[in-house]
């Protein structure tokens, strides 16, 4: 789960969302091509990494089923690693 591109950008962005506000009250709205809109999340350094501006429904749509899917993992191998041992430790 630590090597996600979603965990890599989400701990840093709570750990620096902890001193300053990342998202701007402002409501944005790109005219490119894409008709992005919505809440920015700016740009941000955290221990020597650049984070880009992101917009938020994207960072939340994208990295949400990532982070979902590998906690899901993360429990079944857990299990299958208690299971295991409870196997091995039965008279």
């Amino acid at each position: 789960m630590l090597s996600l591109p979603a965990y890599r950008l989400l701990q840093p962005y709570v750990n620096a969302t902890k001193h300053r506000s990342l998202i701007l009250a402002a409501y944005s709205i790109s005219l490119q091509p894409d008709q992005t809109y919505g809440l920015r999340i700016s740009g941000f350094e955290y221990k020597g990494s650049v984070f880009e501006a992101r917009w938020a429904t994207a960072v939340t749509i994208e990295y949400r089923a990532s982070i979902g899917e590998a906690a899901v993992a993360l429990g079944l191998e857990l299990n299958r690693a208690l299971e295991a041992a409870e196997v091995q430790h039965r008279p």
